[in-house]
Parts: C-alpha cells; sequence; structure tokens
C-alpha cells in the first residue's frame, strides 16, 4: 500500500538515515501483535473493569476484529472515523484497523457534532465507530445525523449494546472467526490520524507512519525504563497521542507491561484502580493533576505502588511540580509534545530543579530543534523564540491541506509548532507561551478562529473576539469580548453555540461588553488589555463589593404553636413564592422573592434588581460561593430546593442538567422566623414590615381553625397498594439482578402514585404534621410547582463555623397498630442483617464523603444505628459529623452528600445510572433536597422524602425501597406501602373541606 497524495512525505534521504540508523524498524502497528505475543504470551496485556486479556487473548480478539471489518469490505487505505472512550474496543478497533491497512481518524468523546461533520467532509470515512452513549451523550443519535450529511460513511459500528431497530452494527457482532487474508503493508504509510489542536474551525488531520509512530512509543518507553513489571494506568483520552504513544498503551505493550483502562480522569475514579491495580506509571495534564493533589489532602486511598507520573499537555507551574513527589508519592516526569512528532522529556536523573521549572529536552538524537524570532533567525542562548522542528517521528505535512502546509513547514523541512520557548544552559526547554491564536482550557485546545465565527451568528452580536485569560484552576479560560447592538449574556451565548453543536469545552467562560475596541501603537486590536480587563471584570462579580440592602426588623407575640402558625401565614398569601422550613423547634416562612440563584449544575445564574448575572468556569462550589457573595441583601436567607437529577452532573454522568433550575433558591421580600411565642418579622421597607404584621396576626387568630382539621376523614387515597405495583415488582428484580451480577451495591428504586387534584397542600401538611413526627417538614411553593412533606432525614446540617452532620438512615420498618407490635417489629428491624447491612454501608458511605471535604480527625460517628420514630414506620438512622477544611465552604459538602445515600443507592454514580435507566419517570423534587442558607454560612438542608408533589396540572406521591442482592420484590413494595401512608393517611379533599366548614 502507497501512501495518498494528500499526505506529504519526507525525503528520500531522510527515510534512508532513519531505516539505516534503526529508528524505524520497518515493522507494521498490526504484525506487532505476533511479536508481543511470542515473547509474553502469559502476561496480562489490558484490563477493563473486571476483564483482563493476556496478550495472547489480546492477539485473538484483534485478529477476530480484522476478520470481521474485512469481511465488511474495509481495505487498506480506507479511513474510519473512531470516537470511542478509554475501553478495549477502542485497542483492538484500532490494531484491527492497523493489521488491514486501514487508517483509524481518532476523534475526542467530547467532540460534538460540528468537528465531527467537518472532520468527515475532510477525510471521507467508509465507517464511523461510537459508543452507544457515554458520560451522558447519545452518540447513536448523532452517528445518525452524522450518517445523514456524510455521503462517504457506510457503516456506523456500535460499542456497547444497540436499541431495537437500529441499523447499525455492534462491535461485538462483528467479530469472525474466518481466517484473515494479511494484506501488505509499506511501514512508511499511514498507519493512523490524530487530531491537531487546530487554530481555525476543523482540527488539521496528522498522518503518522507505522515506522514513526511505533518508534515514538518504544523510544518512549525505553526512555522512561517501562518494563513486564509496568502497570500504566490510562486516564487521558487515549484518542491523545499522550497517554497512546508517549510512551503510553503503544509502549507499554512493546515492553510487556500492563494497561489499565480508567473511564474517567477523576481522583474518584483513578485512585481506587491505582490502589487495584498496583499501578506504576500513568499521565496527566496540569489540570488534572492539580485536582489529584487536591484530593489526597483527603483521600486516604493506598496508591503508593505509583512510580512515575507524567505531566505535560501544558505549562505545569513550578510550585505544583515540586508538591508531586511529597503528596503523591511517585517521581514527575514533565513531558512537552505534539502531536505533530516532536517529544521532550525531562529525564529519570535530572536533578528535581531541573524537573520542577523545565519541560525536558527532545527523546532522540536525530529530533532537529532551532529557536528563532519572526524572521526565522536563531536567537541567542536563552532568549524566547518559535521552536521549529523536524526528525524521524515528525511529520512532514498535514493530511490533505496544502495551503497550510506551506506555511505550517519551513522551505528546509522544520515544522513551526508555534510554541514560544527558551532553552536553559543544560539544553532543557522551558516552554514561555504559544504565538498560534489557540486557548488551552485545562489540556483541551479551542481554536479562537472558530469561536470568533459561531459567535457572530447571533443576530446581536456585531464584532466578537476571544481571548484567554490565566485561571487558577483551567491554566486558561476563555472570555469572549463582544460589540453589540443589545445586552448578550453568557447563557445566551451557550445556548447559540449548544444550537450549533459545538463541544462543551469550546462554550466561553466568561463574557465582557464593549462599544469599541482598545488598540496598539499601530492601530491593531490590543488583545493583552481585552484580557487584561476580563481578569478585572472577573475579580469584581467574584469579591462581594456591592452596598447591601439592610431588612426591616420587629418582634411580636404569638398564641398560636409555629406548626400550625406557619402553614397558615402562607396560605394566606396569595404571592406565588413562598416556603415554609421547619428545622428543629425553629420554624421560618419567607414571601415574595426580590433574588432568585437558579443553576443547572454547570453554571449559576443570579437575578436581582432586573439584573441577571452569570457564573461559570469554575467547580460547583466556588461558583456558589461566587454567586452568594453578589447577593445585594443584608443578613439573607435563601429557601430553595434542588432536583435529584442535580447528581447526574456532580457525579459525572451527564455534563449539565436539562432543566435550568434543578437548583433554585430566592431570598424573600418578607420572613417571618417563629419560635416559643415570638415571631421575628422581617421586610425591605417599613410599609411591607406593617403588612406582614398584619398578616401575621390575621393568621395567629384564624389558627384555632386547626381543631376542624384536626376532626377531618381523611382522603381515602385510590390504588396506594396496587398502582403501578407490577411495574415496580419488574424493576426491583431487574436491579437485584444486576446487583448480583456485580453493577452496584445498593440502589433505591421508587414509584409514583397520583392523587386526586382536588387535594389541599396546604391543610394536608397541617393534618399531616399533627401525626407525623419528622426530622424536617416543608411547604414550598415555588411560581409553578409545590410540594409539602415530612423529611426523615437531614442531607446536610452546617453551622456558621464550618461544623457539619448528615443523617443517614437505612432499613425500615412499620409502627404497628399498638405499643407491642412497635416494639416488637422494632426488635425485627434491629436483628434483620439485611437492614443492618444495608444500613452500615450507609454510614461508611457517608464517612468517606466526608473525608473528601473535612478534616479527617475531625470526622466521627455521634450516633449509630438508633431508631427514629417517622410518621407511620421507623428506621436504623446515624449522624455523621465533621469540621469542614479550611478551603473548602458548605457547597463542597453539599455536592458530597447530594444525593442522599438513603434515596440514590451505593456506589452513588452507578445507582444514578440504574435510577435513570429503571424507572420510567424523572424523579425531579422526589429525593432531591429542601433547604435554607443564610449569609453567615449555616445551612440546614432535608432530603425530600414523604412528600406530595404537584406541577404541570398533576399531584402525586412517590416513594422507594432499598434494594441489595437479598432483597425481595414483594418486600420493597410493602415497604413503598408503607412509605407512602406517611403521607397518604393525612390527605385533606378541598371540597371534604369546604362542606365541614360550610
Amino acid at each position: 500500500m502507497k501512501t495518498t497524495p494528500d499526505t506529504p512525505v519526507r525525503p528520500r534521504a531522510e527515510q534512508d538515515l532513519y531505516i539505516e540508523q534503526n529508528y524505524w524498524q520497518q515493522q507494521c502497528l498490526g504484525s506487532l501483535l505476533s511479536i508481543w505475543r511470542t515473547h509474553f504470551p502469559n502476561n496480562v496485556a489490558l484490563i477493563e473493569e473486571d476483564t483482563a486479556l493476556t496478550y495472547t487473548q489480546l492477539e485473538q480478539h484483534v485478529l477476530q476484529r480484522s476478520a470481521g471489518l474485512q469481511q465488511l469490505g474495509l481495505k487498506a487505505g480506507d479511513h474510519v472515523m473512531v470516537q470511542l472512550p478509554n475501553s478495549l474496543d477502542f485497542v483492538i478497533s484500532c490494531f484491527a484497523m492497523f493489521q488491514l491497512g486501514v487508517i483509524p481518524i481518532l476523534a475526542m468523546p467530547a467532540q460534538r457534532e460540528s468537528d465531527i461533520a467537518a472532520l468527515c467532509e475532510l477525510s471521507n470515512p467508509v465507517a464511523y465507530i461510537v459508543p452507544n452513549s457515554y458520560l451522558g451523550h447519545d452518540y447513536i443519535a448523532m452517528a445518525e445525523r452524522i450518517v445523514s450529511a456524510s455521503a462517504s460513511i457506510e457503516h456506523v459500528l456500535v460499542s456497547g449494546d444497540m436499541p431495537t431497530g437500529s441499523s447499525f452494527t455492534e462491535l461485538s457482532q462483528l467479530d469472525s472467526s474466518t481466517p484473515l487474508q494479511t494484506p501488505s503493508i509499506d511501514p512508511s504509510s499511514t498507519a493512523l490520524m490524530l487530531l491537531s489542536g487546530g487554530t481555525t474551525g476543523t482540527p488539521k488531520l496528522i498522518p503518522r507512519s507505522h515506522n514513526d509512530y511505533y518508534f515514538n512509543a518504544k523510544a518512549s518507553a525505553e526512555l522512561c525504563q517501562l518494563g513486564e513489571k509496568t502497570t500504566y494506568l490510562a486516564v487521558l483520552p487515549i484518542a491523545h497521542n499522550f497517554p497512546l504513544a508517549c510512551p503510553g498503551i503503544i509502549g507499554t505493550l512493546s515492553q510487556g507491561g500492563k494497561v489499565v483502562l480508567c473511564p474517567a480522569p477523576g481522583p474518584d475514579e483513578a485512585f481506587p484502580l491505582i490502589e487495584q491495580h498496583k499501578v506504576t506509571h500513568t499521565a496527566l495534564v496540569p489540570a488534572l493533576t492539580k485536582l489529584w493533589l487536591e484530593a489526597k489532602q483527603w483521600d486516604d486511598t493506598d496508591i503508593s505502588s505509583l512510580q512515575l507520573l507524567q505531566v505535560g499537555g501544558a505549562k505545569f507551574s513550578p510550585e505544583q511540580a515540586q508538591q508531586v513527589p511529597d503528596v503523591l508519592g511517585c517521581q514527575l516526569q514533565q513531558v512537552f509534545g505534539m502531536a505533530e512528532g516532536l517529544l521532550c522529556f525531562t529525564r529519570l536523573d535530572d536533578p528535581q530543579s531541573e524537573v520542577a521549572h523545565t519541560q525536558g529536552r527532545p527523546l532522540c538524537d536525530l529530533d532537529q530543534i532551532r529557536i528563532v524570532d519572526e524572521q526565522d533567525n536563531p536567537v541567542a542562548q536563552g532568549e524566547i523564540g518559535e521552536l521549529q522542528t523536524k526528525g524521524p517521528y515528525t511529520i512532514a505535512g498535514y493530511y490533505n491541506a496544502q495551503a497550510h502546509n506551506q506555511t505550517a513547514f519551513t522551505t528546509d523541512g522544520f515544522y513551526r509548532t508555534g510554541d514560544l520557548v527558551r532553552k536553559n544552559q543544560a539544553g532543557n526547554l522551558i516552554v514561555e507561551g504559544r504565538i498560534k491564536e489557540q486557548i488551552n482550557r485545562a489540556g483541551e485546545k479551542i481554536a479562537v478562529a472558530e469561536i470568533e465565527q459561531r459567535l457572530l451568528a447571533h443576530p446581536n452580536i456585531n464584532e466578537a473576539i476571544l481571548v484567554p485569560v490565566p485561571d487558577a484552576h483551567l491554566g486558561e479560560r476563555s472570555c469572549a469580548c463582544i460589540i453589540s447592538s443589545q445586552p448578550v449574556s453568557l447563557k445566551e451565548v451557550h445556548q447559540l453555540l449548544k444550537e450549533q453543536q459545538v463541544a462543551r469545552f469550546k462554550y466561553p467562560d466568561q463574557i465582557i461588553s464593549l462599544s469599541f475596541w482598545p488598540l496598539t501603537a499601530v492601530g491593531k486590536i490590543n488583545k493583552t488589555a481585552l484580557a487584561k480587563r476580563a481578569e478585572e471584570e472577573y475579580v469584581e462579580t467574584t469579591m462581594n463589593n456591592v452596598q447591601t440592602v439592610p431588612y426591616f426588623e420587629k418582634t411580636i407575640s404569638i398564641q398560636s404553636a409555629p406548626a400550625q402558625l406557619a402553614p397558615s401565614i402562607s396560605e394566606l398569601s396569595n404571592n406565588p413564592f413562598k416556603a415554609v422550613y421547619e428545622s428543629k423547634s425553629a420554624w421560618s416562612v419567607g414571601i415574595g422573592k426580590v433574588a432568585e440563584l437558579y443553576s443547572d449544575g454547570c453554571e449559576i445564574t443570579l437575578q436581582q434588581n432586573e439584573k441577571t448575572t452569570q457564573f461559570s468556569g469554575e467547580s460547583f462550589p466556588c461558583l456558589m460561593a461566587q454567586a452568594l457573595q453578589s447577593i445585594q441583601f443584608d443578613n439573607w436567607r435563601l429557601y430553595g430546593v434542588a432536583k435529584f437529577e442535580l447528581a447526574s452532573v456532580f457525579h459525572g454522568i451527564q455534563a449539565r442538567t436539562e432543566h435550568d433550575k434543578s437548583l433554585q433558591l430566592f431570598v424573600p421580600e418578607q420572613e417571618v422566623r417563629l419560635e416559643s411565642n415570638q415571631a421575628i418579622l422581617r421586610a425591605l421597607n417599613e410599609s411591607d414590615l406593617k403588612t406582614l404584621e398584619a398578616l401575621v396576626v390575621k393568621a395567629d387568630t384564624s389558627c384555632v381553625q386547626a381543631d376542624s382539621i384536626a376532626a377531618l376523614e381523611p382522603l381515602q387515597t385510590p390504588q396506594i397498594n396496587t398502582q403501578y405495583k407490577d411495574e415496580y415488582k419488574t424493576s426491583v428484580a431487574k436491579a437485584i439482578e444486576e446487583i448480583c451480577n456485580k453493577q452496584y451495591q445498593k440502589v433505591i428504586l421508587s414509584r409514583r402514585i397520583h392523587v386526586p387534584d382536588s387535594i389541599c397542600l396546604n391543610k394536608s401538611f397541617r393534618f399531616g404534621r399533627l401525626n407525623n413526627s419528622p426530622a424536617r417538614s416543608f411547604l414550598y411553593q415555588l411560581n409553578d410547582f409545590s410540594v409539602a412533606g415530612f423529611s426523615p432525614e437531614t442531607l446536610l446540617e452546617a453551622s456558621s463555623t464550618g461544623y457539619i452532620s448528615t443523617q443517614p438512615l437505612a432499613g425500615t420498618r412499620a409502627l404497628g397498630n399498638s405499643p407491642q407490635e412497635e416494639q416488637q417489629l422494632r426488635e425485627e428491624l434491629l436483628n434483620d442483617t439485611k437492614e443492618i447491612a444495608e444500613h452500615a454501608v450507609s454510614v461508611k458511605l457517608a464517612q468517606e464523603e466526608l473525608e473528601q471535604i473535612c478534616e479527617p480527625s475531625s470526622i466521627s460517628v455521634s450516633e449509630f444505628m438508633a431508631v427514629r420514630r417517622r410518621g407511620s414506620v421507623q428506621h436504623l438512622a446515624s449522624r455523621v459529623c465533621g469540621q469542614l477544611s479550611i478551603n473548602k465552604n458548605p457547597w463542597h459538602a453539599f455536592q458530597a452528600l447530594f444525593p442522599a445515600v438513603t434515596a440514590s443507592g451505593i456506589p452513588k454514580r452507578e445507582a444514578i445510572e440504574a435510577i435513570l435507566r429503571l424507572e420510567p419517570n424523572r424523579r425531579d423534587w422526589y429525593s432531591g433536597c429542601v433547604m435554607i442558607v443564610d449569609s453567615d454560612g449555616f445551612m440546614d438542608s432535608a432530603l425530600v422524602l414523604r412528600s406530595i408533589y404537584r406541577a404541570n396540572n398533576r399531584t402525586w406521591l412517590q416513594a422507594g425501597a432499598g434494594v441489595i442482592d437479598q432483597s425481595k420484590p414483594e418486600r420493597e413494595l410493602t415497604e413503598t406501602i408503607e412509605k407512602l401512608s406517611c403521607i397518604a393517611n393525612y390527605l385533606i379533599d378541598d371540597t371534604a373541606l369546604e362542606e365541614v366548614e360550610s
């Protein structure tokens, strides 16, 4: 097979030199497996979750995949778009194509339709390989759209189960035992194509030959001293050059080592794999390294097997570099390179100062580098200039990019990297920046020109410039600087890019509006000035430098019990925003809203005084801290709710929720705080304070009607025992099967029961509170939905000093119909091994979650396996406490604990995925939480269970039961009935109430 005309080739003399000096070993990548199998037949080669393949088994899988691809009609020289996460299917499919001379084009899982469509237009692939879904994204649906627009794609191959009726092919069904007809492949021909970072809309395709790529991987492995005892953890997306072959997967396999495939790069996923498989080597980008360093402050997972951490992909600060050996307990190696070729490494015997402060020196003697000024003249020793390079594994040109190659390469064949570097006395390079128009956001490259062009599609944006801004967490964040005819929000920009199918990491993190551009002395737009202004405006939005508006206060005496007075106050108000929250002996009532804060889990919006401010580009707890600092009211209290689906963002299942208000909080216009015999009234002006006082006095007087409510006959809720009974038992049985298959340990599955819309939530709440003993109770109406209930446990209690606690409940029995039966059921509960085991793992998980955000020595279990009466049931209850670490806020605790283990399962991520899969409806508010939050850091958050819900003209109840391997579908159904009774037995019909009052 010959190299295609669209792929530039090195001069023949250079190729002969590389072969003569044995840099190129004339081996095709597809033939390597048989060589490796001969040397390391029984060594484990690859591990993904519970599947481990030896070198012999790996070769067999690749041969079967190759045969299947060949039978499909794929032949040498064909292009195949590959967009797979870290998986066995990725490795097996790529090596199968190497054997056939088929050229895989390695796209990133994070790329979306606009990128893939452009790459398909450039490369004309005959096939497209995708997962069915990954991190919440539906790749099958995206592939359908891609195929409809691409004439060249004949086959879509899917890793994972396929939906019924799909015309696509599962990869696992493709494999064939038919003998492979191995074609003759020229080792100097293209083996695969990597993607460039790209300075325009579409990434360039980087053609890597069999010869140069094998040298790239093998020489890197030898420099890093890999061997048969090496265990390499592939953490970064393996479509990147770094984890694939620097030395990465191919380099590790060349030395007989073992590769463990990690599904996501966070410490929660990676640390347990390091401990389990005794990982010795891995590679990260700086942003992830910072995250690992922070996580290790609280995580006690044993990662002592780790010997070498490679860090590359962006500039790594010396301060963080110096932390790696002490914090992570391993040696650091800085790696600077590019998918186009050149690799620089600090050496294993370099002094620590060199490792911390430089990015290393070239991999091999035949790597040629020069550092030049703007006129391509060499700079003096130690001066900064552009790095240019060529060598045995650096490309001679991009695929199908003749015009671009004229400027990207010099006339004598050197690649213009666009990197600004200088060389120190030891010969190591120090990277100072880039001259290309590109933003390096957490290791992902954003083409400035692409986003600027896309921003102009907004009808109100006249001009747009995207600039990089230094960022402590991302390395660089992107700021969209615009000149517009009307105000344009960051949220509008994100929606615009979402509609254009742009990858999420390319969305601007910040937006600033200008009336004219700042100019340099020679009349060019001053991007340095824009970046400086972006920094200043970002600081202004995150600092609490606003003038706050005070509340007027008044204290009055009351005669009624707060439990009856609080909901009565709410009922008398006709404001669509109001909330009642019971915390211990204190009751709070908020009426109206002067500020609203809401989030989809990714970004946060604050609306106040007709002004809207968006916060994005940071972690959720940091964004919340910034937003709360911007609230313009003194000593505020927030009332709000969080939907269960917010958990899917916190646990990396999806990037954001479908609903913009999955977390919704409001600052009230008026507020009442009730304790014993007094009410503290608060309003923003004296007139509203007088109005509020009259309302409270009226409600206090009217509370004598509580006796008539207590005397009412509650509604007989229909079908509480039978509604969706069979569907629920089927879901439970499926969950038990998945648990027995080790997919997760425990999951809470729920069922929804529809009830008449004539039920009065307010009066049902008042009647139910007379007959319930909850940990918290609440009655919230936020415009278009309402929820009222009696929470059996708190998700999070945080004091103003940062002391927090959580109260996991697990294990349930009814109270029975007499004290004797209750005692009998209590003894049964305390001796039920299934319930005890279920409770113990919940407490253990709560401890582990607090370890992420608390001082380790402060964590304690202050109460263990007490029995708490909650309505018509009793539970096993424990309390886990701790002091927040100095760099954490209550929202770190909220993110760590949400959703409650009582309502999700163990492990949480897998349990949440099971819930999304096995329950027929979105949970929305059920098993989310309600909360109050104060300006001094106090937070009280209760799990939303034992509640009645109303939205979209529908009213319903919902209850669940914990499912483990010992569960029985009939028993879990009974448990839902017991829990539903806590509120179903006290529902008051508005019609019946009107008859009593008349």
